[in-house]
């Protein structure tokens, strides 16, 4: 079981993880730190788990680039019905090359472990750390 702590209901985790896992297009309302609301399109790409909050790693189509989007901050979210299954895999390795994440592991053949990802994880707050990382479709996409 994954806590809640931190997620409002709007923000259905179930959703935001098969949604990553299924390369599916999300529709959202997003409040922002200025209390900024805002609609947006986003293809979901990873799922990251920290104690104080849950974010949504993602492309987002308003801002044209990647954006990483505190669960505790989406006002609404729906399903578009739209795949992005053709884009999945590039925008994965832009995001992990953008962030400094390596593809594998530090001795080249296995997949990458939570320490070697850690120092390019995106933090909620300067100084702080993640919990744990839940790469829903992530580790095993290509």
């Amino acid at each position: 079981m994954v806590s809640g702590f931190g997620t409002p209901a709007a923000a259905d985790m179930g959703m935001l993880r098969s949604a990553v896992r299924d390369n599916r297009r999300l529709a959202l309302a997003y409040r922002d730190e200025r209390e900024r609301l805002t609609e947006r399109t986003c293809l979901p790409l990873a799922v990251i788990y920290y104690i104080e909050v849950t974010v949504l790693a993602a492309w987002c189509e308003l801002r044209d680039d990647f954006r990483h989007l505190r669960a505790d901050r989406i006002v609404a979210c729906r399903e578009t019905g739209d795949s992005f299954a053709d884009m999945a895999p590039q925008l994965r390795r832009d995001w992990r090359a953008r962030r400094g994440m390596p593809r594998q592991g530090r001795d080249g053949g296995q997949p990458a472990r939570v320490e070697d990802l850690r120092p390019a994880l995106p933090r909620c707050r300067p100084g702080s750390e993640p919990m744990a990382e839940v790469w829903v479709g992530f580790c095993c996409a290509s």
